[in-house]
């Protein structure tokens, strides 16, 4: 079983807390202490169960509430819900085949059992954990494994017929023990009668006489006593009283010797101890008023003995003072936003000349007005666009139109030549060609017969034939000509009109450009370029240079505007300079450099220091004032004692009344505590059986307080030291001792012998003596069977224990026993269980062959491995599998036995979801190291952040250093 989903609603400290995807072997969870480690393991532990009422769980802030996604070994997925104290809700989310209907089918073990193997935390793992005894030898039951249940049934049957047992006559069936005893005797007595009824009768007269003797003596020890007691408490007050009386004595003494401090008005401590306060106030405040006049005539230059009247006349100009010094700080960032708003300006200006120049070079510096001057408010910006790119759109045209002209012309020209060259294709034109053509080739046949008269005829006769062949084909060809010739003169006509409709539409063209040229060469008049704009491509540039003219004049006024402002400005601040320069003459005599606010602000904040410090001093001298004459109210009002107050300097007379004061007060709390002791002495005294021990009587005035204190003394001073009392009370303790004693003695010697008289004196003894030892035996016998049945059954019972224990020795924790085998390293080599299953103990096996060792015998850190591996060996063979949750249980292993146990989990992690809970750094750094595939979680105050292992470790090692 793994849980892939686990969402916790509400659960102390965790609340809306979401663990997705967890994985399904180690789950590492690191947080620090009080970060909800145990809290979560409560979640876990109740999942399946539901969460117990009682006051157990840490609280809820409205209702519990959690919810896990459980995957079972078979694949099927099944959500499980718990609400408040309910019993677990169990859906199906994914799965088929028959449907789980509870939780305790999934889980398949009693919450008890889950909760003491599958969650472990380092309670599990000591000997004894908090849990009653039923439930150790439950937990015993289930440690030892499966089918040992009645195995414990022997040994529990055994104690309980020991202990019926041992009730009716102890270990050994002693008669004279627990329920034999009374019958037991009850014979002794009946004996004892029979043989007093056979003594002589003559002995009851000497047992007589013997009585009377013992009275005599008891009654004269018994005065001894009394007398011997009543010393012994003498001697116990004044021990106890010792110092205290000493102490009485000794304070008799100093308040005799201090007689002049016993005022006869009695003084008020309070009102001492308030002198005592404002008299060290009153000192130190003195010292600090005139720290502060030195401070005040230095800071000044001035004499001291006029430092506190020149600063009675500041501090009536300090309303004035701080008026102007609440708005320097307003003058201060008027001034700033002053040369802000005159560096801004500057350098307005000096952008704005930068562009008049790039906009138009040949304007100079001052040509602001007449740059202002033009009325760009006369042309409408976005007609100017309109007119541009008309004007462009015509001029695109023109170039088209001329374009256009130009092929139609040159096709024209074209046309023309070949219209020619049908001309010279006419049947004239080719006679006329042919009769050429044949008188040539005549000459030149006759000019060759001269040479071959056959080559001669046969060029002449050729050249006839040829030329007349050719006259033949073009005279038949002369209608095609004809026509040919006709057609093109058509085209040249139908091009001469098109030549011409395009000519007039250019000439329509030029005359709108013509218009619109006209009125954008007013509108560069107006703007003042008519010398600078050259030819039409410079009309593309009026749209924007009419948008930075426009911008240009803007600027211009807005610096306009920004300069008057800064007169208007700096005329304030210059009037508002003379008004605190007449304030600071007014103060000092001193001249301020004209506009120098610096020198304006130190001066103010050098008599603004100064009014501090005149006030100060004004402060201190009214708290003097104010003391001087609270001081003098307290002590006026013992004026009998102190003396005259008038002739007498004010310190003097401080320090009188405190010294005689001080006196007066300890001579009040020693004639107090002198009574107190006075009155413990008297409570110790007042008792009866005391008072009456020192005095001897129990009358109202003998019991008077001068009596009891006379007695007192009387009997103190008879004794030179504490240690001399206690000697002579030891020895009055041990004769009082001896003597109750021998009084008990004698006693008892007294109670026998009339014992002896009664029985002596009964006449049916002998019967009552049989009737007695009849009774005991039947009693005795019917006891002695039941305790011999209960003694037989518990030694048969515990003989089966200890053979099945024998026989079984070897196979209960052999998994145990190789799991703590592995943990030690071989340093141990098994587990047995204790000689009684009863007990919740086990021994460990060495491997040397040594005699095995108890759990007591073993350092906590080997005993939590043992109970370690009894508790993974019982999960090994549990199941289903179901998840294991361990809480910093490795706290107290070192290296090598964290590094075993981690291989151990890893393992088991195969078959198991593992949860690790822990606080500690050095556990996440191994279990990352040991290569097993584990998740990691931070958990910071009930929150869950998954994380990598070295942040967790880094986190966690940060967290326990803090």
């Amino acid at each position: 079983m793994r849980i892939q989903r686990l969402y916790i609603g509400d659960f102390g400290i965790l609340r809306n807390q979401t663990l997705e995807q967890i994985h399904p072997g180690i789950v590492v969870i690191g947080g620090p202490n009080r970060a909800g480690k145990s809290t979560f393991m409560q979640v876990l532990r109740y999942l399946g169960y539901g969460f117990p009422q009682g006051g157990a769980l840490p609280p809820a802030n409205s209702k519990y509430e959690a919810e896990a996604d459980i995957k079972l070994k078979e694949g099927h997925i099944y959500n499980l819900r718990l609400s408040g104290y309910g019993q677990p809700m169990l859906r199906r989310i994914s799965g088929a085949g028959e449907e789980i209907t509870s939780a305790e089918e999934i889980y398949g073990l009693d919450a008890f059992t889950y909760r003491q193997l599958f969650t472990i935390s380092l309670d599990e793992l000591s000997k004894n954990h908090n849990i009653s005894n039923h439930d150790q030898q439950k937990l015993q039951s289930i440690l030892l494994g499966a089918g040992f249940s009645d195995v414990l049934l022997a040994p529990q049957l055994e104690e309980e017929f020991y202990k019926e047992a041992d009730k009716i006559g102890g270990k050994r069936g002693n008669p004279r023990v627990k329920q034999f005893k009374p019958y037991s005797r009850t014979i002794e007595q009946g004996v004892e009668l029979k043989e007093k009824g056979l003594a002589q009768i003559e002995e009851y007269k000497s047992l007589k006489q013997e009585l009377d003797e013992k009275i005599r003596l008891i009654e004269g020890l018994q005065i001894q006593i009394d007398i011997q007691e009543k010393e012994l408490i003498q001697l116990d007050v004044i021990k106890s009283n010792y110092e205290i009386f000493s102490e009485i004595e000794e304070l008799e003494i100093e308040l005799g010797h201090a007689k002049e401090f016993e005022w006869q008005q009695e003084l008020s401590e309070y009102e001492l101890r308030e002198v005592e306060e404002l008299w060290k106030k009153y000192y130190q405040l003195d010292g600090e008023y005139r720290d502060s006049l030195d401070d005040f005539s230095i800071a000044l230059g001035i004499p001291w003995e006029e430092a506190a009247s020149f600063g009675e006349n500041l501090l009536k100009k300090r309303e004035k003072v701080a008026k102007y010094m609440s708005g320097i700080s307003g003058m201060q960032e008027r001034i700033r936003q002053y040369h802000f708003q005159e560096q801004n300006c500057q350098a307005k200006e000096q952008e704005l000349l930068t562009r008049i120049r790039n906009t138009n070079s040949s304007w100079e510096d001052e040509d602001l007005d007449k740059i202002l001057a033009i009325p760009t408010d006369h042309i409408n910006q976005n007609r100017l666009a309109e007119r541009v790119e008309e004007y462009k759109k015509l001029e695109l045209e023109c170039k088209d139109n001329e374009k256009n002209l130009d092929r139609l012309k040159d096709e024209g020209q074209t046309l023309t030549k070949r219209l020619k060259k049908l001309k010279g294709m006419e049947p004239v034109a080719g006679i006329k060609k042919y009769f050429y053509g044949s008188l040539v080739f005549t000459i030149a046949g006759l000019i060759l017969s001269f040479v071959s008269q056959s080559l001669g005829l046969l060029l002449g006769v050729a050249g006839i034939v040829g030329t007349a062949m050719i006259l033949i084909f073009r005279i038949s060809s002369s209608k095609d000509i004809k026509s040919a010739r006709d057609d093109l003169k058509n085209s040249i006509d139908d091009l001469d009109s098109r030549i011409q409709l395009e000519q007039g539409k250019l000439d329509d063209l030029k005359k709108q450009m013509g218009v619109i040229k006209d009125r954008l060469d007013r509108d560069i008049d107006l703007l003042g370029l008519a010398q600078q704009v050259s030819g039409q491509m410079s009309y593309n540039l009026l749209p924007g240079y009419l948008e930075r003219l426009r911008d240009i004049q803007n600027r211009i006024l807005e610096i306009e505007g920004l300069k008057s402002q800064l007169r208007s400005s700096e005329a304030f601040i210059d009037k508002q300079f003379g008004e605190y320069q007449e304030l600071i003459s007014g103060l000092w005599k001193k001249e301020i450099h004209p506009k120098n606010w610096d020198d304006i602000i130190a001066e103010l904040d050098m008599w603004n220091a100064n009014i501090d410090r005149a006030q100060n001093m004004k402060i201190k001298e009214q708290e003097l004032k104010s003391i001087r004459i609270r001081l003098i109210d307290l002590i006026s009002k013992y004026e009998s004692i102190i003396g005259d107050i008038e002739s007498k300097d004010f310190g003097e007379i401080v320090d009188i009344f405190l010294q005689k004061g001080q006196g007066a007060m300890d001579y009040k709390e020693k004639a107090k505590s002198l009574e107190e002791k006075k009155q413990r002495i008297l409570y110790s005294l007042r008792p009866d059986r005391i008072s009456k021990a020192f005095i001897g009587s129990q009358s109202e005035d003998d019991r008077a307080e001068p009596t009891l204190i006379a007695a007192f003394k009387g009997k103190y001073y008879q004794y030179i030291s504490k240690e001399d009392i206690g000697q002579s009370y030891k020895l009055a303790a041990r004769d009082l001792d001896e003597k109750n004693q021998k009084l008990e003695d004698l006693k008892e010697d007294r109670r026998k012998i009339q014992q002896k008289l009664d029985d002596l004196s009964t006449t049916d003894i002998l019967v009552r003596g049989q009737r007695q030892i009849d009774n005991g035996r039947a009693g005795l016998r019917f006891l002695a069977e039941e305790y011999a049945v209960n003694m037989m059954a518990s030694s048969l019972l515990k003989e089966v224990g200890y053979n099945l224990l024998e026989g079984m020795r070897d196979t209960i924790m052999s998994g145990a026993g190789r799991i703590f085998s592995q943990l030690t390293d071989g340093e141990y080599e098994g587990i047995l269980p204790s000689e009684s299953l009863l007990q919740s103990e086990f021994q460990a096996v060495l491997s040397d062959n040594a005699n095995a060792q108890t759990v007591e015998m073993l350092s906590r850190g080997t005993r939590e491995q043992l109970y370690l591996s009894v508790r993974l060996s019982r999960i090994k063979d549990i199941k289903p599998s179901l998840p294991i949750i361990i809480d910093d249980s490795f706290a107290n292993f070192d290296s090598m036995h964290l590094s075993k146990s981690i291989k151990i989990l890893t393992q088991l992690s195969k078959t198991h979801q593992i949860f690790v809970l822990t606080c500690h750094g050095k556990l996440v750094e191994e279990i990352a190291q040991s290569g097993c595939n584990a998740q990691y979680w931070k958990l910071d105050r009930g929150r869950f952040i998954p994380h990598e292992w070295d942040r967790l470790i880094d986190y966690l090692n940060q967290k326990n250093l803090s």
